[in-house]
């Protein structure tokens, strides 16, 4: 994969970006990869993505703004969500799931179907999970997205810049997840070398 996108963009990873390529690939649940703008951060995700594509995972993007959800979807070329998105799906979905016992005739009817077009936002142990911007996270959207990825057995790559803008409300989350499990750190700055 890392050959490829040598390849295809034309360059070739530094070693600290390779190093955080392999980061974001070890087995773990959850990893972090943190660097200012202009460090590679997108740049390495490609190839990761396309790895964990050919091990037969299912990558999955995720952010706090709809906007970064769209060029996450577009740079990676993965389906990609908010996590009001992602919550709404889910809480859908649990609340249909629960109801089902006393559903009959054209309700269950209906309820099935609901529940068929929610199950394609529903993790599994062969999903990868890729926050973008996790320093924008609040408490209430880590807990909902880290007891999903969780329950489901999925694989949690969060990707975050804290020099940037951090949670609006709370906790700096994204620090303590940091502290907890440590991160990978890309330091060279690369986008501004460029003419």
């Amino acid at each position: 994969a890392v050959s490829r996108a040598e390849r295809r963009n034309g360059f070739s990873f530094s070693e600290e970006q390779r190093a955080a390529i392999d980061d974001l690939l070890q087995p773990d649940a959850l990893r972090v990869l943190t660097g200012k703008a202009g460090t590679g951060k997108t740049t390495v995700l490609r190839p990761v993505v396309e790895a964990y594509e050919e091990a037969g995972y299912i990558p999955v993007g995720t952010a706090f703004q709809g906007k970064v959800s769209e060029l996450l979807a577009h740079d990676l070329e993965i389906p990609s969500y908010t996590l009001d998105q992602f919550r709404t799906y889910w809480s859908r979905y649990d609340a249909l799931q629960a109801h089902m016992p006393t559903l009959k005739g054209q309700a269950l009817v209906v309820a099935q179907k609901e529940l068929k077009r929610l199950a394609a936002y529903q993790l599994t142990n062969r999903h990868v999970v890729i926050l973008d911007e996790g320093n924008m996270v609040g408490g209430n959207l880590w807990q909902g997205l880290l007891s999903r990825v969780q329950e489901a057995g999925a694989h949690l790559r969060v990707v975050q810049d804290n020099n940037q803008i951090k949670a609006l409300y709370g906790a700096d989350i994204s620090r303590l997840v940091e502290d907890k499990v440590g991160f990978f750190e890309l330091n060279e700055v690369h986008r501004q070398k460029e003419p």
